[in-house]
């Protein structure tokens, strides 16, 4: 793990050059996905193994070293609706309220019904997530926030203490199946 500063910020690069073994353990959760959004992105590891995949990425990180430069405060510039999954590897657990707040506004807004979203937290000690029980309060706050901005409810698919997989609902595909 490497810390920089970045317009006056601390920066956290938890990354390698490869991908997260989560991902590619994880990754038949994306394989019907067209379009991912990857923030936080570092490097750009798991954009690059996503592209190797097919899967055209939309990369954003505060630091642009890989994708395009992005707040966490900030609208993420795609259209509503337009991301098939979107990747939180390592972001999380650095956002204070506001931001994490405004990405799950985001994420909502972005995902298709019938989207993916992984997280991936890890326990840091310049991060809110220092301890299991950080991380477990982390993705109950994500998760709550989550709920309330969207009629379509999201469903775990996959969890760990520091991984999860979610699921937003297709509430149409029932009545036009």
């Amino acid at each position: 793990m490497a810390i920089a500063k970045y317009k006056g910020r601390q920066v956290v690069r938890c990354g390698g050059k490869k991908v997260t073994p989560y991902l590619k353990k994880q990754f038949n959760y994306f394989k019907g996905c067209k379009k991912v959004l990857d923030l936080g992105c570092g490097e750009g590891r798991n954009s690059r193994f996503l592209q190797e995949q097919g899967i055209l990425t939309h990369p954003f990180d505060m630091c642009p070293d890989y994708g395009q430069e992005w707040s966490a405060l900030e609208w993420i510039p795609v259209p509503d609706k337009s991301m098939d999954g979107v990747l939180l590897n390592y972001i999380l657990m650095f956002l204070n309220d506001a931001e994490l707040e405004n990405v799950a506004r985001e994420v909502c807004r972005v995902t298709k019904p019938g989207s993916v979203i992984m997280v991936e937290l890890d326990l840091v000690k310049s991060s809110r997530v220092k301890t299991a029980e950080h991380a477990a309060k982390l993705k109950r706050k994500f998760l709550k926030l989550m709920g309330t901005h969207t009629s379509e409810p999201w469903d775990v698919q996959h969890d760990t203490k520091l991984r999860f997989i979610l699921k937003k609902r297709d509430m149409l595909a029932r009545y036009t199946a």
